[in-house]
């Protein structure tokens, strides 16, 4: 089946500019913040992915981190992707691009001159052509360039999410285990509960006001339908 989706997005793919160390970069290689918002930062978290626990955040155009040279591929199709890509088999750097690196599927371990340590997604983070400079954290011993992680595992004491829609919307999502429901606050400050319904592994909450809401989906993605709306939007978690 991994074999047929793969033959599937190499038909569909367009040549693309990105290097191949992108799958791995090695111990020490230099990386910028780049992609994020002025008024925004980039969130370092204790995993590849936005289950775990953030540490800290850097600024839009941090710049002079180091990779430890650990990747995390949140999915079995880029962790294939960028071995055949590395191999440098004709169309696999389309997919690297715009299914692994453009979906924040690759995550790179890092550290920053400050001090600070952890995971943050390789979608937001450049690869820069000089090493780190003088007093710069060396990278952690033990790198390679192999997957280190398989899907995360959410977080069990992370109750509050965040998501960033296609329509530009902004969710603040709040568990309440307690109640059994969910409080999902707009960028404007609207709220809105809505009610658990039965969905195993994932969140799905609806409710019957203005219209009717639901929010399906799971820690990494949901489909949002708000007040007034006739269908739903995708929102990604934000990284």
């Amino acid at each position: 089946m991994l074999a047929r989706i793969l033959a599937l997005l190499i038909l569909a793919a367009v040549p693309a500019a990105a290097d191949p160390v992108v799958c791995a970069p090695p111990p020490g290689q230099r990386l910028a913040v780049v992609g994020v918002a002025e008024w925004d930062r980039l969130n370092v978290r204790t995993g590849p992915g936005v289950a775990y626990a953030i540490l800290g955040s850097l600024a839009p155009h941090a710049d002079f981190l180091s990779a430890t040279g650990r990747v995390g591929f949140l999915t079995q199709l880029c962790r294939v992707a960028c071995d055949q890509y590395r191999a440098g088999v004709a169309g696999f750097g389309a997919i690297v691009q715009r299914d692994c690196l453009g979906r924040s599927q690759i995550w790179y371990e890092l550290r920053a001159p400050g001090g600070l340590s952890g995971w943050s997604s390789a979608r937001y983070l450049e690869l820069r052509a000089a090493a780190p400079p003088p007093g710069a954290l060396p990278p952690s011993p033990g790198g390679g360039d192999h997957p280190v992680i398989s899907p995360p595992f959410p977080d069990p004491a992370a109750r509050v999410l965040y998501f960033d829609c296609a329509d530009g919307e902004r969710l603040r999502v709040t568990l309440r285990e307690e109640t059994q429901d969910a409080l999902v606050r707009l960028a404007s400050g609207r709220e809105f509960v809505l009610r658990r319904m039965p969905a195993p592994g994932g969140l799905s909450y609806v409710s019957t006001a203005f219209g009717g809401l639901s929010l399906e989906g799971d820690r990494a993605a949901v489909y949002w339908k708000g007040p007034g709306a006739q269908g739903s939007t995708r929102c990604l978690a934000r990284t």
